[in-house]
């Protein structure tokens, strides 16, 4: 990994450690916008891409010299994250939050990998991104970089409906789509990245997450919304397996939690239950069934609008253009 690291062609000509400019990048591949002999040629910069998981590899090496005890290469690669982080936010990054390229990958990509400094700069580019998916009627308008981190990247920064909104959109490209058009039919964009969304919908709507390695700790955190009314999962872990499902019926949200001998789970309830409302977040134990009850009651609409580029003006009676 570390040789691999050296090798890569840095921007010298202005000292920055971030990749050449002039290197080949195959960028946001498949980006929807893209042409089809340029593939890479879609919304995103390639090379902001590219940086992007340079900054995350370094992240990476450090967490893994960590563990192996390898103490000098950890503080080596910590410091080198650190620094292309900052010239990352230099180079790619205003002082609001806003991204250059202004894409949907951008945003993805620079909130999913902590790439933004304050607050302020996290709430701007969330609302941006959502912005800009709503204007794009939800479709997605990522490629292979972005798609796998769009829907994160929304229910992270608060925006969860429009996360379920891209999540459910039938029209071309979306994830859905495919499933409308008979078989055997193809377009060019209607294989989206099938699994890119798995790590989404255990996570966030079926609600497991890892807190331990090897899943020693688990999160159940089910957010439910855009209409959906139950879901299920079911994974393989090292401790055995881990199952979780919730669903909404006649009012009330019902949530059951299945843990091997030697894991925990931190359960934390979805805002909507209200009652009763009991502490929002409840440990328990492996080896048993957990059961967990409440009224529920959505707490905003469904479904919501996408954003028209140039909305229609109503002119008063009698008035000149």
């Amino acid at each position: 990994m570390k040789r691999w690291m050296e090798s890569i062609p840095r921007d010298e000509a202005r000292h920055q450690r971030l990749w050449d400019r002039t290197s080949f990048q195959l960028g946001d591949w498949l980006d929807s916008t893209a042409p089809p002999e340029q593939s890479m040629d879609g919304q995103t910069d390639p090379i902001l891409a590219a940086d992007v998981l340079l900054v995350h590899s370094l992240d990476l090496i450090a967490r893994i010299a960590a563990v192996l005890n390898r103490r000098e290469d950890a503080k080596v690669s910590a410091q080198d994250a650190a620094t292309r982080r900052e010239q990352f936010r230099n180079e790619y990054v205003s002082f609001n939050g806003h991204v250059s390229s202004d894409s949907q990958t951008a945003y993805a990509l620079a909130l999913c990998f902590d790439l933004l400094q304050s607050p302020e700069q996290i709430s701007y580019a969330g609302e941006r991104l959502a912005t800009i998916v709503r204007r794009n009627k939800f479709r997605i308008g990522t490629g292979f970089a972005g798609t796998p981190f769009l829907c994160e990247a929304l229910i992270r920064t608060g925006h969860v409906q429009v996360a379920y909104a891209a999540l459910l959109c039938e029209e071309c490209p979306s994830w859905l789509y495919p499933l409308t058009v008979n078989p055997g039919e193809m377009t060019l964009f209607n294989h989206y990245c099938f699994g890119s969304l798995v790590s989404f919908l255990c996570e966030r709507l079926g609600g497991l997450q890892s807190l331990e390695p090897g899943w020693k700790k688990i999160r159940f955190a089910p957010q439910p919304d855009g209409g959906i009314t139950s879901a299920r999962v079911k994974q393989l872990r090292p401790f055995g397996w881990v199952s979780a499902q919730w669903v909404i019926e006649g009012g009330r949200l019902n949530m059951e939690l299945d843990l091997p001998n030697g894991a925990s789970a931190e359960t934390v309830l979805p805002s909507g239950v209200i009652s009763p409302r009991v502490d929002a977040t409840v440990t328990v134990v492996g080896g048993e069934t957990w059961f967990f009850t409440g009224e529920y009651r959505e707490h905003q609409e469904w479904p919501i609008d996408f954003i028209t580029a140039f909305p229609s003006l109503e002119l008063p009676r009698n008035s000149h253009t």
